[in-house]
Protein backbone atom coordinates (compact mmCIF):
# COMPACT_ATOMS: atom_id res chain seq x y z
CA UNK A 1 0.00 0.00 0.00
CA UNK A 2 1.19 3.81 -0.72
CA UNK A 3 1.31 6.63 1.22
CA UNK A 4 -0.73 9.54 1.50
CA UNK A 5 2.00 11.40 2.27
CA UNK A 6 5.71 11.01 2.09
CA UNK A 7 8.17 13.06 3.76
CA UNK A 8 11.64 11.77 2.57
CA UNK A 9 15.15 14.05 4.39
CA UNK A 10 13.38 17.24 4.16
CA UNK A 11 15.56 20.36 5.76
CA UNK A 12 14.82 23.65 5.45
CA UNK A 13 16.79 27.24 6.42
CA UNK A 14 16.11 30.66 6.04
CA UNK A 15 18.34 33.43 5.76
CA UNK A 16 18.89 35.76 9.14
CA UNK A 17 19.20 39.33 8.26
CA UNK A 18 22.89 39.34 9.94
CA UNK A 19 23.58 37.23 6.60
CA UNK A 20 23.58 34.05 8.74
CA UNK A 21 20.96 30.92 8.22
CA UNK A 22 19.18 29.40 10.63
CA UNK A 23 18.05 26.10 10.27
CA UNK A 24 14.52 24.89 11.05
CA UNK A 25 14.02 21.37 9.70
CA UNK A 26 16.77 19.01 9.65
CA UNK A 27 16.46 15.44 7.83
CA UNK A 28 13.04 14.67 8.43
CA UNK A 29 11.28 11.69 7.70
CA UNK A 30 7.21 10.50 8.04
CA UNK A 31 5.01 8.17 6.12
CA UNK A 32 0.99 8.89 7.23
CA UNK A 33 -1.16 6.13 5.70
CA UNK A 34 -4.23 7.38 3.60
CA UNK A 35 -7.14 7.77 5.92
CA UNK A 36 -4.89 8.42 9.21
CA UNK A 37 -5.76 11.21 11.45
CA UNK A 38 -1.89 12.59 12.58
CA UNK A 39 -1.08 15.80 14.52
CA UNK A 40 1.91 17.50 14.58
CA UNK A 41 2.69 18.53 18.43
CA UNK A 42 5.83 21.09 19.58
CA UNK A 43 6.57 24.40 20.90
CA UNK A 44 6.35 27.70 18.98
CA UNK A 45 9.13 28.22 16.73
CA UNK A 46 9.54 24.31 16.24
CA UNK A 47 9.31 24.49 12.44
CA UNK A 48 5.68 22.99 12.46
CA UNK A 49 4.16 25.40 10.55
CA UNK A 50 7.45 25.12 7.60
CA UNK A 51 6.70 21.43 7.45
CA UNK A 52 2.88 21.93 6.53
CA UNK A 53 3.74 24.50 4.14
CA UNK A 54 6.44 22.50 2.56
CA UNK A 55 3.94 19.15 2.06
CA UNK A 56 1.56 22.03 1.01
CA UNK A 57 3.69 23.00 -1.55
CA UNK A 58 3.65 26.32 -0.34
CA UNK A 59 7.84 26.51 0.56
CA UNK A 60 10.36 24.19 -1.39
CA UNK A 61 12.78 22.10 1.09
CA UNK A 62 16.65 22.99 0.72
CA UNK A 63 17.03 19.47 0.70
CA UNK A 64 15.20 16.26 0.48
CA UNK A 65 11.35 15.94 -1.19
CA UNK A 66 7.85 15.53 -0.11
CA UNK A 67 5.31 12.98 -2.46
CA UNK A 68 1.19 13.17 -2.15
CA UNK A 69 0.16 10.24 -3.06
CA UNK A 70 3.07 9.05 -5.21
CA UNK A 71 3.36 12.83 -6.68
CA UNK A 72 6.22 14.78 -6.02
CA UNK A 73 5.13 18.01 -4.53
CA UNK A 74 7.04 20.84 -6.58
CA UNK A 75 4.73 23.56 -5.52
CA UNK A 76 0.88 23.38 -4.59
CA UNK A 77 -1.37 21.00 -5.42
CA UNK A 78 -4.86 22.15 -5.37
CA UNK A 79 -6.19 19.26 -6.35
CA UNK A 80 -4.32 16.59 -3.37
CA UNK A 81 -4.00 19.14 -1.03
CA UNK A 82 -6.07 21.61 1.54
CA UNK A 83 -4.64 24.19 3.66
CA UNK A 84 -6.43 25.85 6.40
CA UNK A 85 -4.27 28.90 8.31
CA UNK A 86 -4.27 29.27 11.54
CA UNK A 87 -5.36 32.76 11.55
CA UNK A 88 -8.74 34.16 10.48
CA UNK A 89 -8.51 35.62 6.98
CA UNK A 90 -12.20 36.26 6.91
CA UNK A 91 -14.09 39.89 6.12
CA UNK A 92 -16.46 39.97 9.21
CA UNK A 93 -18.57 42.38 7.93
CA UNK A 94 -19.58 39.99 5.15
CA UNK A 95 -21.76 36.40 5.34
CA UNK A 96 -19.95 32.87 5.46
CA UNK A 97 -21.22 33.04 1.74
CA UNK A 98 -19.75 36.39 0.80
CA UNK A 99 -16.49 35.35 2.31
CA UNK A 100 -16.22 31.89 0.26
CA UNK A 101 -16.64 34.07 -2.80
CA UNK A 102 -14.18 36.65 -1.97
CA UNK A 103 -11.34 33.89 -1.19
CA UNK A 104 -12.04 32.53 -5.14
CA UNK A 105 -13.91 29.51 -3.76
CA UNK A 106 -16.72 28.34 -5.98
CA UNK A 107 -20.10 28.04 -4.23
CA UNK A 108 -22.85 26.53 -5.50
CA UNK A 109 -26.93 27.18 -5.53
Amino acid sequence: MGYAIEVINVSKEFQKPDGGRLKVLENVNLKIEDGSFVTILGPSGCGKSTLLSIIGGLLKPNEGGVRVFGNRVNGVMPDKVAIVFQDPGLFPWRSVLSNMGASGIKTFP
